[in-house]
């Protein structure tokens, strides 16, 4: 067989390889609201964290940015949304902290400091097949 012949085959072998191992899992639109104390969550991130082992994310997160109580989540393209499955939910929101030009600035929360971390906050959802549309209210 010519040498060109082989060096295409395995060029396209390899191509075909590199497909299959950067195809990346199947996620679904996600989107809602975010209120605390029946007040929209006026700005902030909301993170989700798997509770199910069976999630893929690749280490990588639902994230979303709050603004005026509502987001979009975001896990590999932007608003491509989260994979389904059981999530622990992470609200931040807060103003202030410490900085380079004020060490030792104090943070205020104004959603509580205990539902941006992930061992205390007590928030859960559940992202179903079909997408959703997700409204916290704690």
């Amino acid at each position: 067989m010519p040498l060109h012949r082989v060096l295409t085959s395995l060029l396209f072998l390899s191509i075909q390889g590199c497909g299959s191992a950067d195809t990346l899992p199947e996620t679904v639109p996600v989107s809602g609201t975010v209120t605390f104390e029946g007040d929209p969550v006026p700005f902030g991130t909301i993170a989700l964290y798997p509770l199910d082992d069976d999630i893929d994310n690749r280490g990588r997160p639902p994230m979303g940015e709050i603004s005026e109580g509502a987001f979009r989540l975001t896990t590999f393209r932007l608003n491509d949304g989260a994979i389904p499955g059981r999530y622990k939910v992470l609200v931040d929101c807060h103003s202030g902290g410490p900085s380079p030009e004020n060490p030792r600035g104090k943070t205020n929360w104004i959603v509580p400091e205990r539902y941006a971390v992930l061992e205390t906050s007590p928030l859960e959802v559940e992202i179903t097949p079909d997408g959703e549309e997700i409204h916290l209210e704690f």
